[in-house]
């Protein structure tokens, strides 16, 4: 399910991952990063840059929500009751 983008990168969260959660960045020439959230630290991939960064942070609880939502058995909530952002 692709969540965000721009015309460099688009992040995406797949059903019936395995853990721990994360993301996937694809840049425009199809290279692959995959970001464990919420923590926003590379699992495996390049270095992210700060507007992948600032995608991720600004996206974290739609990121969250939907990777609890297509990864129901392969998590905990990754938020705690009652904080938001």
């Amino acid at each position: 399910m692709k969540i965000c983008g721009n015309k460099n990168f688009n992040i995406y969260i797949y059903p019936d991952e395995h853990p721990p959660p994360h993301c996937h960045v694809r840049l425009n020439d199809d290279t692959e990063i995959s970001v464990d959230i919420p923590l926003i630290e590379v699992r495996y991939g390049k270095t992210i840059t700060k507007a992948i960064k600032v995608a991720i942070e600004d996206n974290i609880d739609i990121l969250c929500d939907a990777w609890e939502e297509l990864n129901p058995q392969r998590t905990k909530k990754l938020k705690p009751k009652g904080k938001k952002k």
